[in-house]
């Protein structure tokens, strides 16, 4: 048995032996239940199983405790990279697995024509009705962070298919004529990444402020290459003052677990007057 699965059975073992005391503790309110409805020994000994599940459910708090005590345990001394929806990479970097994000980024499954057709067909109907009201539809598509920094991602993650969905999204639409601008970033991020520090947060499935301003510039250059609003005023790099903070993200809350796991993140602060409110990033609150 390697190192890791020694300590892996023996938190296990500590979680069986906690519940066996939580059953010792609370056995005479079992033979209670015994005596109350005449049960024979085989019968007990057959409803320990459910007596286990109904103590740990009806306490939330307790189970709560358990979860978080193991994602401690194998976070920090196992070096566990698989939790229930959230996967462990390099360097501090955390991904969502769930709603199937990691079979999108692998090509796990390529979208149909039946998909893609209706896409076209909502996206075409929408900037039409827009057109005519004198509006502007640009459509905004944020990469994951897998896409823009794969390299972060543990081993056995790699892709398994050729045909990326954003792809053949991009491919229809051109096929087909789609006047629907859809700005693409991953270009301008992959880009970008070269020369600036970090563009998404390690431990949340967003980008962070780098990112957002990159893309941002990209909103600004389309807008203001379409009729009518070439005069849109953008802000650049020079009206904000850039400094770091301290943060924890989402993947921290979804993991769960009771660690402190923070990362420094950029803040911009405008040099201007502003209106709109903005806050330092707060790590979450644990429940």
């Amino acid at each position: 048995m390697t190192e890791k699965s020694w300590l892996n059975s023996l938190i296990y073992g500590l979680v069986v032996f906690l519940l066996s005391v939580l059953f010792m503790v609370n056995l005479p309110s079992l033979k209670t239940t015994q005596q109350t409805h005449q049960l024979d020994n085989w019968q007990l000994i057959r409803g320990i199983p459910n007596y286990f599940n109904t103590a740990v459910d009806s306490n939330s708090k307790l189970r709560d405790f358990f979860i978080r005590a193991k994602h401690d345990f194998q976070y920090q001394y196992l070096g566990e990279k698989r939790f229930p929806i959230v996967l462990r990479g390099k360097d501090g970097w955390l991904y969502y697995t769930g709603e199937r994000n990691m079979d999108d980024y692998q090509n796990a499954f390529p979208i149909s024509d039946d998909e893609l057709m209706q896409i076209y067909v909502n996206l075409e109907g929408l900037n039409r009705r827009l057109a005519a009201r004198g509006k502007l539809l640009l459509v905004v598509i944020a990469p994951s962070r897998e896409t823009i920094y794969p390299e972060w991602l543990p081993s056995g993650t790699e892709k398994v298919g050729d045909n990326d969905r954003l792809d053949a999204l991009m491919t229809y639409m051109e096929q087909y004529g789609g006047k629907t601008r859809i700005l693409d970033m991953r270009e301008v991020l992959w880009e970008a990444k070269k020369d600036h520090p970090l563009l998404y947060f390690k431990t949340d499935t967003h980008w962070n402020q780098y990112g957002a301003f990159f893309a941002y510039q990209e909103i600004c250059k389309a807008i203001q290459t379409s009729p009518g609003y070439e005069d849109f005023v953008c802000k650049g790099w020079d009206d904000y003052t850039i400094e770091y903070i301290p943060y924890s993200g989402d993947m921290v809350k979804l993991m769960p677990t009771n660690l402190t796991i923070e990362e420094m993140v950029p803040n911009f602060v405008p040099k201007f007057q502003s209106f709109v409110v903005q806050d330092p990033p707060l790590p979450y609150e644990r429940d």
